[in-house]
């Protein structure tokens, strides 16, 4: 009986030990920039809650040198990292934020380990956000394309102020845009 108790309490702690890396230890955000291409940046909120009467932004790369910003972007993003979690996209950002949308699409789908992803930042923090109760609808990562419960979770970014940054910057667009 003593060693059926050890067995069991030994495939636990290993059980333990192999969920706990696979939460804690950081992956990138996009596994292989190479055959990744950033396909679109939307950067809005909805018109009826927002303040401003700002228009949504739109980018999508039609010309050799937005290819060439997106095949960057897509670079950067496989240098940043996410943690996975059991969360799935079932809430949205608040209406008033305004968030930034990143599509990112696998050029070879027919490997059914690169998937297209979708990167949703929302704003810095600052006044008038109040508390971010809500802050786990943004700032995710999230497969677009296939099927399978693994896919369906989001991995949360380790550093999304880098990633706007970024984004924004190779954009020509100001740090307060959003």
């Amino acid at each position: 009986m003593k060693k059926r108790t050890i067995g069991v309490l030994i495939v636990i702690v290993i059980a333990a030990a192999l969920a706990a890396c696979y939460f804690l230890i950081p992956r990138p955000v996009i596994s292989d920039p190479d055959h990744a291409a950033v396909t679109r940046i939307c950067i809005m909120s909805s018109p009826y809650y927002q303040g401003d009467p700002i228009e949504p932004f739109e980018w999508v790369p039609e010309t050799e040198e937005d290819q060439a910003i997106a095949k960057e972007i897509a670079v950067y993003l496989a240098q940043c990292q996410e943690r996975r979690t059991l969360r799935t996209y079932s809430d949205l950002p608040p209406y008033s934020w305004r968030c930034m949308y990143i599509e990112v699409d696998n050029e070879e789908n027919q490997d059914a380990q690169l998937r297209g992803r979708l990167v949703v930042l929302g704003p810095r923090q600052g006044e008038g956000m109040g508390v971010r109760e809500n802050d786990r609808t943004v700032n995710f990562s999230q497969r677009t394309q296939g099927k399978g419960i693994w896919g369906r979770f989001q991995g949360k970014l380790t550093d999304p102020e880098s990633i706007r940054t970024f984004v924004l910057d190779k954009l020509g667009l100001p740090e307060n845009f959003m």
